[in-house]
């Protein structure tokens, strides 16, 4: 999924697991987020906006 660049290829620091996509949905629109779900983590399911870890990213460049 081009639309997020970073899928695939960061993982989540909790528990190692790969980053992958999901759309979602508020009264404003539809948004692209990572997320994870996986079983035995400490955070659950996760989700973080493309804009947040994109932007963190970027100021690491």
């Amino acid at each position: 999924m081009r639309w997020l660049l970073l899928c695939g290829v960061v993982a989540f620091a909790c528990c190692g697991q790969i980053m992958t996509a999901e759309w979602s949905k508020d009264r404003n629109g539809s948004y692209p987020d990572y997320s994870h779900q996986t079983k035995g983590c400490e955070q659950g399911r996760a989700l973080i906006r493309k804009t947040v870890i994109e932007g963190e990213f970027e100021a690491l460049l």
